[in-house]
Formats: C-alpha cells, sequence, structure tokens
C-alpha cells in the first residue's frame, strides 16, 4: 500500500513603503485592468505599469499544502490574504483590495492520473466568501492528444461595470505531436446574454 507525504508550509511576508497620494495628473491608462490573484499576492508592487503605484504598509500571509505518492496522485492547494494598513490606496472599489483585509485568494491543483488534471483558481469575498472570480479546468489526456474545458465567472470585474458576473465556458483539443510543434482548436462561449 502507498503512503501520501503531505506538506504544510505557512507563508508571510511584510511590505513596507512610504504611502503616496495618487497624481490625478498623470491619466491610469496601464493599471485599469488589474486582477488580484494568488500570482500577485506576495509581490512588492501589485500593480502592473507605472501610473498608479502600490504603496503603504500590509501583511501577506498564506497556507500552502501538497501532497504526494508513489502512484503519482499530485494535491497541491493554496488559500492567502493581505492585510492593508494604509487608509488610502491605488486599487479600485472592487478589486478585492482595499483597507483591512483583502479577498481571499486560492489555487488548487488535483492530478489523480499523468493524463488527468483538475485545477482551480478564485478569489472570495473577504466577509461573504462570495465568489467573486472563478477559473476552473479539466484537462484530460497525453499530450499526443487532450482536451481540457474551463469555465470562467468573474463578478464585478471593472468600475464601469463593462463586465458583471457573466460566465462562459471555453474548450479546446489539443496535440503535442513533436518537441516544438504543436496544434490546437478551441472555441468559448458565454452562458449569460448581453
Amino acid at each position: 500500500k502507498y503512503s501520501t507525504h503531505w506538506i504544510l508550509e505557512p507563508r508571510a511576508g511584510i511590505v513596507l513603503s512610504p504611502v503616496r497620494r495618487l497624481d490625478t495628473k498623470i491619466p491610469n491608462e496601464d493599471t485599469a485592468d488589474f486582477e488580484y490573484d494568488v500570482n500577485k499576492l506576495f509581490l512588492p508592487n501589485r500593480l502592473p505599469g507605472l501610473d498608479v503605484m502600490d504603496t503603504g504598509q500590509r501583511a501577506n500571509y498564506g497556507l500552502n499544502l501538497e501532497g504526494y505518492n508513489p502512484e503519482k496522485l499530485k494535491l497541491k492547494a493554496f488559500v492567502g490574504q493581505s492585510y492593508s494598513f494604509s487608509k488610502t490606496n491605488g486599487f479600485a472599489n472592487r478589486s478585492g483590495v482595499q483597507k483591512g483585509k483583502s479577498d481571499y485568494l486560492g489555487r488548487f491543483q488535483l492530478s489523480p492520473h499523468p493524463w488527468l488534471d483538475v485545477y482551480s483558481d478564485f478569489r472570495w469575498h473577504h466577509k461573504t466568501l462570495g465568489v467573486k472570480r472563478n477559473l476552473t479546468t479539466l484537462r484530460v489526456g497525453p499530450s499526443i492528444l487532450n482536451a481540457s474545458i474551463n469555465y470562467l465567472q468573474v463578478d464585478d470585474f471593472f468600475e464601469n461595470n463593462a463586465y458583471t458576473n457573466r460566465p462562459q465556458i471555453s474548450g479546446s483539443i489539443n496535440s503535442q505531436f513533436a518537441d516544438n510543434w504543436g496544434v490546437f482548436a478551441g472555441g468559448a462561449r458565454q452562458l449569460k446574454p448581453l
């Protein structure tokens, strides 16, 4: 009988920088589409571009869980959050970043077989735990020929409500038939009408 090895890893970090006021003379052209996710949680500057800066003091923390066994079962999970001590920031109201606790960020990956993967990347509201963003992917098959299906739900993505609660589903068929060559075909469909 195979045993599974578990790794539980707490992560934490502190970011300290002077608080800068927003310069209204500089138009915000390169940070308007900011998306708060796990990849940005521990970055010193979570905002892309130079028009708006991520300033102030905050603590970042999270918990990482990984499990492995000789049958090639692989499980990875992470949940994290940040706490801002600054009264102001350069983030939009619906970004998930505000004074005090940010929204919860998480990622989950399960690979029970080399030809099967389930992946989820999500953001939950810090008070209600309501889903603010969810991307879930299922992939089946070896690299020579595999298929994947994705479900994306984004709530309140932009300030002007241009992309409010529009779930969509997409899929693709992929083939990596040589080391440097591959083909794929795919499509996407919105699940709610405009």
